[in-house]
C-alpha cells in the first residue's frame, strides 16, 4: 500500500529520435524523479551548492505539499522519490527556478542549467517503493563514489538522524524497522529502474565541455600529464557523467590501457 499524503549550444546524440511521449500520471502519486544538467554538466560545485538544492527542497515542500521521502544529489544529476496531488510539474518548476536563479548569479553564467524535461516514472506498489528506495541511495557506490552509508548527500543520513527534507522513516517502516531497510538497502542486487544514461548517448563536443568543467584545463590534453591520485579523481568525475572510455582517450589523448591500468593502481593502493 503506497501512502497517500493529504498534507500542507551543446547537443545530445540521440539513438533514437523519438516523440516525445505523454508523462505517465501516478494513481498513488509516488514518482522517481531525475532532474539532470543539460549535457550532463555538473550542477554542483560545491557543498554550498548542494546546501541550497536543500534549501530549495525544504522550501518548495512546504509550498506545494510535496512530500519527499528518499533523495540523492550527484554531481550532474539529483533522483528523488516523492509524493505529490497534483503539483508535480509546479513543484519541479519552483526547484529548478530558485536553484537556477542561485547558481547564475554565483557562477557568473547565463542560460540554463538543467535539462529542459525532468525525467519521471509513476510508483504503484509498496514493492517497487522499496526497490527504488534501493536503487536511488545506492546511486554513490554504483557511480564508483561512495559507498551507500558514507555518502552524506543523500536521505540515508536522516534513517537515523534527523529528517530535514525527507520522510525516510515511512519508507524503512514498509521494510519492517530501520535496521532491516538499512540491511535491504545494503544487500548486494541487480536492481533496474529508469536511469539517465538509457536515453542518450553523450556526443564528444558536450563531453569536452564538462571534461573542461571538472579539470579547469582548457586543452584537455594537459589531463595526461597529471599524477596518478589527481588523475584518477578527474577520471572517476568524467565516469560519473557517463564518459565511456573510448571518449574519455579519443579527448585526452590518454589510451584504455593507460586508464585500466591507474583504476588497477589506485584499487590496489585502497586495500
Amino acid at each position: 500500500m503506497i501512502y497517500i499524503v493529504y498534507s500542507h549550444s551543446y547537443m545530445f546524440t540521440f539513438k533514437h529520435i523519438m516523440p516525445r511521449k505523454k508523462r505517465q500520471i501516478s494513481q498513488s502519486g509516488c514518482y522517481h524523479i531525475i532532474v539532470r544538467g543539460v549535457n550532463h554538466q555538473s550542477i554542483f560545485f560545491d557543498d554550498e551548492d548542494r546546501v541550497k538544492m536543500q534549501n530549495c527542497l525544504k522550501r518548495f515542500c512546504a509550498e506545494t505539499a510535496a512530500v519527499i521521502y528518499v533523495y540523492c544529489f550527484m554531481d550532474n544529476h539529483i533522483h528523488m522519490l516523492l509524493q505529490t496531488e497534483n503539483e508535480l510539474s509546479l513543484f519541479i518548476k519552483k526547484v529548478s527556478s530558485s536553484y537556477v536563479h542561485y547558481f547564475n548569479q554565483k557562477y557568473d553564467r547565463i542560460g540554463h542549467l538543467f535539462q529542459d524535461r525532468y525525467n519521471s516514472e509513476p510508483v504503484e506498489t509498496d514493492a517497487y517503493l522499496l526497490t527504488l528506495a534501493r536503487y536511488i541511495l545506492r546511486n554513490p557506490q554504483k557511480a564508483g563514489i561512495y559507498l551507500t552509508d558514507a555518502y552524506i548527500w543523500s536521505s540515508w543520513k536522516e534513517i537515523d538522524g534527523p529528517s530535514d527534507i525527507s520522510c525516510i522513516d515511512r519508507i524503512a517502516d514498509l521494510a519492517g524497522g530501520k535496521q532491516l531497510f538499512k540491511s535491504f538497502v545494503l544487500q548486494d542486487n541487480q536492481d533496474e529502474c529508469m536511469d539517465i544514461s538509457k536515453s542518450f548517448h553523450l556526443s564528444d563536443q558536450a563531453a569536452l565541455e564538462i571534461l573542461r568543467n571538472i579539470s579547469g584545463e582548457s586543452n584537455p590534453l594537459r589531463i595526461k600529464q597529471y599524477p596518478p591520485d589527481q588523475l584518477y579523481y578527474v577520471l572517476r568525475k568524467l565516469e560519473a557523467a557517463h564518459m565511456s572510455d573510448r571518449q574519455i582517450a579519443r579527448l585526452t589523448g590518454i589510451n584504455r590501457y593507460t586508464l585500466a591500468k591507474i583504476r588497477k593502481m589506485q584499487k590496489e593502493t585502497q586495500l
